[in-house]
């Protein structure tokens, strides 16, 4: 396998696991340059990177338009020409490079690693949707037991402060006990999380939020705040609590009614004539 074999696998596994990831490839090279058209070099998020595009000051100019366009999510094409008084290189030769661009896909960050939050979690593997799993529990807390995610074991008060929360992200709260389950809704609420779901019954639900109104918190005038958390399938076991999770974040996602396909047949051949 040749190198540039190799980095089609890296690429396919980092599609495939939903990892965010810039692909820069030299689309053009006039003169005397490192390397010509086709050279590809993969950068990630934290800097690192597969490949080359030619190393030296070539390189770092371009891992920085990757880092760029990753924050951004939007691909670029960028020119650069290798002469003394631009790169410090005796070249002379010009390059052009296409940046593509492939955001992670929306991760489930889901809190309490108990029954629910397993059954959650292994719902998510089958979909192939990234998870991050949290408990400050180490039994809880197991890699062994979830495979492809990523699990943290850490306080609830601290955790948040390092989690990367983006607005595409999803926010499960199924902790042990109310208290830990205060912490998070609270600190979710600070962060960009697009959905966040707490679990419990109508009772425990009203008593948390007038906990947080005390303290001027209003969880209940945030449309991001689903709780309890899910969609009326009739829940009985954990899996279909689970079950129910993902189903009310889809349906919020793409923005359908979730309502039965027969009905929505229906109303088509009924406007059909």
């Amino acid at each position: 396998m040749n190198s540039q074999e190799k980095l089609q696998v890296e690429l396919s596994e980092c599609l495939k696991n939903g990892k965010a990831v810039a692909v820069a490839t030299v689309i053009a090279a006039d003169l005397s340059t490192p390397q010509g058209p086709g050279a590809k070099m993969l950068v990630y998020p934290d800097a690192a990177i597969s490949g080359t595009v030619g190393g030296g000051p070539v390189e770092a100019f371009v891992k920085k338009e990757a880092l760029e366009a990753l924050r951004e999510e939007k691909p670029r094409l960028t020119e650069y020409r290798l002469v003394m008084s631009e790169t410090g290189m005796y070249c002379g030769g010009k390059m052009q490079f296409f940046i593509e661009v492939y955001p992670a896909k929306p991760a489930l960050y889901i809190f309490g690693a108990g029954h629910v939050g397993r059954a959650t979690a292994r719902l998510a593997e089958f979909l192939g949707q990234p998870a991050v799993i949290v408990d400050d529990r180490p039994d809880y807390a197991d890699p062994k037991l979830y495979p492809t995610a990523t699990v943290v074991c850490e306080a609830y008060d601290f955790v948040f402060d390092r989690l990367p929360v983006r607005e595409r992200d999803s926010v499960v709260i199924v902790t042990r006990c109310h208290a830990h389950d205060e912490v998070c809704l609270e600190k979710a609420m600070k962060t960009p999380a697009g959905y966040i779901g707490v679990i419990g019954s109508r009772t425990k639900i009203k008593t948390l939020f007038g906990h947080l109104n005390k303290r001027g918190i209003k969880p209940q005038s945030d449309p991001r705040v689903f709780a309890p958390i899910g969609m009326d399938l009739g829940d009985e076991t954990v899996e279909q609590i689970a079950l129910s999770i993902h189903a009310e974040i889809a349906k919020l996602k793409t923005g359908r009614t979730g309502r039965h396909m027969r009905e929505r047949l229906a109303e088509r051949e009924e406007k059909a004539g």
